[in-house]
């Protein structure tokens, strides 16, 4: 209703995330124009050239009134017990030093569904794919058996 496009759009429910991503799918597949709501990371925004509509920064007056804005972006923390991070400190450098964009996590479950694989060789697959970028978040050591590991299979 914000945005005012009940006369100028057939608004629809999908009725299931799997319905909406099948429905965009669909649309681009065919080159139709879609307007929707979407999240990453899935698969369908990893893999599709997706463009984000400009809107005004989402803030709690614009949220609760009918005035049109962009949704509240989620922070993810990442968490760890007192005794982890007294007993592994490299462990918590290691995520102090973690990056990962949600573009990368799409086009990892992208590669994952298209093969039909596990999290695990989807795991692989990014280690494999992506040395530049993980290598920065662990030691040389670490990085070394890692590549290892990765050669032995």
């Amino acid at each position: 209703d914000a945005y005012d496009l009940g006369e100028t759009l057939d608004i629809l429910s999908p009725g299931s995330s799997a319905g909406l991503m099948s429905d965009l799918e669909g649309a681009y597949g065919r080159q139709e124009a879609w307007l929707g709501y979407m999240w990453a990371p899935t698969k369908v925004a990893g893999e599709l050239d997706l463009y984000v509509l400009d809107e005004p920064p989402h803030t709690d007056e614009c949220w609760a009134g009918d005035q049109a804005c962009a949704y509240p972006t989620v922070d993810i923390r990442i968490v760890v017990s007192k005794a982890l991070s007294e007993r592994a400190p490299e462990v918590v450098e290691f995520f102090g030093n973690w990056e990962f964009e949600s573009k990368t996590a799409g086009a990892v479950e992208a590669w994952m569904k298209n093969n039909n694989e596990t999290p695990e060789a989807a795991a692989v697959w990014y280690l494999n794919n992506n040395r530049d970028a993980w290598s920065g978040w662990v030691t040389s050591d670490a990085a070394e058996k890692v590549d290892e590991a990765l050669a032995e299979g």
